[in-house]
């Protein structure tokens, strides 16, 4: 005797009867999946349990795979693990038909942040889609989807999932220039994303005491790093104490100018 115990909805399964010259009788089980299954990953277990000669056996198995229609999608998911600057563009996705039948995508949309392209190929049967994140993508993590709509009635519509974190315009350091008695001048570091090459064209300040300079471009090889110079001159009679903002001006994209807070905390003297 032979039991079978499947659970709902993962697999259905035949059974018929087999005699083996060499081991005698036994059964063949058939599993498939169901025709009402959802398209996807499917996993799980079932267990065997039968009685030869008298004693029990019972035995774990497990199913994994994968569930596909008509159209099937390759990579299902974009992903990049690292900082990704705007304009990369992503592995190239194959949208292709599973039983080799044409079909045709009918409308693509993909955001937020992302461009796609699609290309026709092997007589309509396979597409391949270019996803790209924009320019006006902003810093940080990206969730976005590009959702295919297409003519096949079984999967009209397709989406990937495209992950991402965004490298950063620039990198500015310090956050806060802080000034005092003893300190009354700061550089300021600006570093473009890589392989920009950047441009500082003023530098203006909100209080009449701060004064900032752009410094020579004196890093040999870093085109895309450059320096400020904030601070009080020493002719300057600064007042108790403020704060102030002053506003760099770089041919950055998105990010032509870049504010950084100055604070001053008067003290007994002020040297240069």
């Amino acid at each position: 005797e032979l039991e079978v115990q499947v659970p709902p909805g993962l697999l259905a399964y035949r059974r018929e009867p087999i005699h083996d010259r060499s081991h005698g009788k036994g059964v063949r089980l058939t599993f498939k999946v169901p025709e009402e299954i959802e398209l996807g990953p499917v996993s799980g277990r079932f267990y065997l349990k039968g009685t030869i000669a008298g004693e029990t056996a019972h035995m774990p198995l497990r199913v994994a795979g994968q569930v596909i229609g008509d159209l099937i999608t390759r990579p299902a998911v974009l992903q990049s693990l690292h900082p990704t600057p705007r304009g990369h563009r992503f592995a190239r996705v194959t949208v292709a038909s599973a039983n080799r039948r044409p079909f045709e995508i009918l409308e693509l949309t993909a955001g937020p942040y992302l461009d796609v392209q699609v290309q026709a190929r092997k007589q309509k049967k396979e597409y391949g889609l270019t996803v790209t994140i924009r320019d006006d993508a902003p810093d940080g993590p990206l969730a976005a989807t590009v959702r295919i709509r297409t003519d096949n009635s079984g999967q009209p519509v397709l989406r990937i999932p495209v992950f991402a974190q965004v490298r950063a315009r620039y990198h500015a350091e310090p956050e806060v220039v802080l000034l005092d008695a003893d300190t009354h001048r700061r550089r300021v570091m600006l570093r473009a994303d890589h392989g920009f090459g950047l441009d500082i064209t003023a530098v203006s300040c909100d209080h009449p005491a701060v004064v900032g300079q752009v410094l020579p471009a004196d890093v040999d090889g870093l085109a895309n790093v450059r320096f400020v110079r904030l601070g009080i001159p020493r002719n300057v009679q600064a007042p108790d104490a403020f704060t102030a903002n002053c506003t760099v001006s770089t041919n950055i994209p998105g990010a032509a100018a870049i504010t950084r807070p100055v604070e001053y905390t008067p003290g007994q003297t002020r040297e240069d």
